[in-house]
């Protein structure tokens, strides 16, 4: 048996030698010396739990999808183009910061704390959480058809815009909390004072029953209008439409959203002058991503448009407000966690190269649409089941430590670092 399984094995040592030790059009880096740190190793030495599972059958459900999508259909073959025109335009010192990040006790440490978050979710998605039992179908088909229906180098450059962009304290008499800031000029990231309001919204006990006391109205089909009051999750998810319509609208304004959005919320924070406060902040961080002049906001549009298109039943904030509104699903520590992940100037450098990496792949669109069908493939109705499967029934096994090994090969020994 294990003989048929080393295909896949190979396809992993495929990946290292064409990626780090050159292939077609792919110049390799200068051979190493025998005390050379960058030589490319065997690949058996990087993906050791791989390698075991392979062997142990772990990966067997999925070899007829891998066969089809990655050879039939040539997705690794998409895959290695897309990395061999990415890799060379890494700066050096973007390399060194990810190598750093790779190795870094306190990147490892932050890692651990948000994979069982991660898994939470995966379960969910599987069918086999015990908080919330069930198959949930639904956001996955509409995170497939998002993937394949939206212009690839818009979704990137959404994420690349939503890293990049800085805020700072709004002058005094201004009336804000936050504003734009030049780049380089910021206080702090958007992401960090966004997930820094809301760690510290969720430690606030007005805030403690938000999500269930949500009321709103929504529009009824009747002559003369008036629909019927929904509450909890119904609520949560006639709001994320509204809000996404809103967004997508040409003549988008953000302050009937505002005061639409401070109609739901005030009146469940029973005057509670600090969750007040809070919310206001949060608000004003919204502004700031939907501000014209800002890079996000033709970003936000245009992949708004498109998700509203694609997921008209808003299962993916439905599939958010199931995670935040389960009390063991511990929001609390998520936030906690994520407020670690993105604060202090390592965090910084980390966050300034991942942009850096997406501006990389941006310069390659052909070559991103290609490779980001290969994800799309993985994540059809008949195939992501399977996916979910494997992915599960890797808890605990070590690949993820192999990957992240994998992904600092992948860097230092095509001598990217200095």
């Amino acid at each position: 048996m294990t003989s048929c399984r080393r295909p896949a094995a190979l396809v992993i040592a495929a990946v290292i030698a064409g990626v780090c030790c050159g292939g077609e059009g792919i110049p390799a880096p200068p051979s190493p010396g025998p005390n050379d740190d960058h030589a490319c190793p065997a690949a058996d030495d990087v993906l050791v739990s791989a390698e075991a599972q392979l062997d142990a059958g772990t990966f067997d459900p999925l070899r007829p999808h891998i066969e089809q999508i990655l050879v039939d259909g040539e997705g690794l073959r998409t895959v290695l183009n897309l990395t061999s025109l990415v890799l060379p335009g890494i700066e050096p010192e973007v390399a060194s910061t990810l190598l750093g990040a790779a190795s870094d006790p306190e990147a490892d440490e932050t890692l651990t704390l948000l994979k069982p978050h991660l898994i939470r979710v995966l379960e969910y998605l599987h069918g086999s959480s015990n908080e919330l039992p069930g198959p949930h179908p639904e956001p996955l088909a509409a995170a497939h058809a998002v993937v394949v229906n939206c212009d690839p180098v818009d979704n990137v450059r959404l994420v690349r815009e939503l890293l990049a962009v800085e805020v700072r304290r709004g002058a005094p008499g201004s009336g804000v909390t936050w504003e734009l800031a030049p780049p380089g000029e910021g206080e702090q990231s958007f992401l960090g004072a966004l997930i820094d309001a809301v760690d510290r919204a969720q430690k606030v006990p007005a805030f403690s029953s938000l999500l269930e006391r949500i009321a709103i109205e929504r529009d009824g089909d009747a002559p003369g209008g008036g629909g019927d009051i929904v509450v909890g999750r119904e609520a949560f998810i006639v709001l994320a439409k509204l809000f996404a319509a809103n967004a997508a609208a040409p003549d988008f304004e953000l302050q009937p959203l505002r005061e639409l959005l401070e109609q739901v919320f005030i009146p469940l924070l029973d005057g509670d002058v600090a969750a007040e406060a809070i919310l206001d902040e949060l608000l004003d961080l919204l502004a700031v991503i939907v501000d014209e002049r800002a890079e996000t906001f033709a970003a936000i549009q245009t992949f708004t448009g498109c998700v509203n298109r694609h997921d008209s039943e808003a299962a993916i904030p439905a599939m958010l407000y199931d995670y935040l509104s389960v009390e063991a699903f511990s929001v609390e520590g998520l936030l906690t966690d994520l407020a670690g992940a993105v604060d202090g100037e390592q965090a910084g450098d980390y966050r300034l190269a991942a942009v850096s990496v997406l501006d990389a792949l941006l310069a390659h669109p052909e070559a991103l649409d290609d490779a980001t069908a290969v994800v799309g493939a993985f994540m059809a109705a008949d195939v992501v089941p399977t996916v979910l499967d494997v992915v599960l029934a890797l808890r605990g096994t070590g690949l993820l430590t192999d990957l992240l090994g994998f992904v600092d090969t992948l860097l230092s020994c095509r001598e990217l670092a200095p």
